[in-house]
């Protein structure tokens, strides 16, 4: 009995016939054959996918160009296929691509991967945040695009507050974190008199013009609103 391919071949993905023949003394011969098939069934894995992240868009036109180091895959079958991704908000595809310019918002980018045997791998994701900083000027507390005394009455009037005749809450923190320690406290208050009446160190920037926070991003303060800046 002679078989080909011969027991203890290996096969490819795929459908395969195997032939034998048997052949007496007297060389008189009988064939037959069966098929082998061979499935792959396992899936392709994603590897190494980023993490969420967040990237800072220019405060003049609120975008960013958004970028990241694409994944990987892997598959028992080769060739290992290519991850592709979409880009959602809200989960609506919005056809945003990697290395272009994303307005503000929050994004879920899914990749995926199909084999050579068309498995499916887990889908793999993360979010990208895309933030506009603020402009504002350090120190001014109120907001009113002027450091002046003021401010930190405003601030005392906030932190003391008992009677509900101060302000409730501050629209613009970084603004209001006069000693830049991202933290607003008695202090920032003290600092400002001291800048104001006691030829006490001036905030650091952005002040005396509007700026961006340059020590803040990403920072534990916010700066929901600011009128004081154009």
């Amino acid at each position: 009995m002679v078989c080909v391919p011969a027991s203890g071949s290996t096969f490819d993905v795929g459908v395969h016939t195997v032939t034998c023949t048997a052949t007496d003394a007297s060389l008189n011969t009988s064939i037959d054959s069966f098929t082998v098939t061979v499935t792959d069934g396992e899936i392709p894995v994603i590897e190494d996918t980023p993490r969420d992240s967040e990237a800072f868009a220019s405060p003049t036109v609120c975008e960013a160009l958004v970028t990241w180091i694409e994944p990987t895959a892997t598959d028992n079958c080769a060739p290992a296929p290519t991850p592709s991704y979409e880009v959602t908000e809200n989960g609506t595809a919005n056809g945003l691509l990697r290395g272009g310019i994303w307005p503000v918002g929050v994004y879920l980018v899914t990749y995926s991967a199909t084999d050579a045997n068309n498995n499916d791998a887990t889908e793999t994701s993360f979010t990208i945040t895309v933030i506009c900083p603020a402009l504002f000027i350090r120190g001014d507390a109120n907001g009113n695009g002027t450091i002046n005394i003021g401010d930190p009455y405003w601030l005392l009037l906030y932190l003391f507050n008992g009677s509900g005749s101060g302000p409730s809450q501050l629209s613009c923190k970084d603004a209001a974190d006069a000693n830049d320690d991202e933290m607003i406290n008695v202090s920032d208050a003290v600092f400002l008199y001291s800048a104001l009446m006691g030829g006490g160190a001036a905030p650091s920037a952005p002040w005396p013009n509007c700026g961006e926070d340059p020590t803040g991003l990403p920072g534990s303060l916010s700066c929901d609103s600011y009128a004081g800046c154009p």
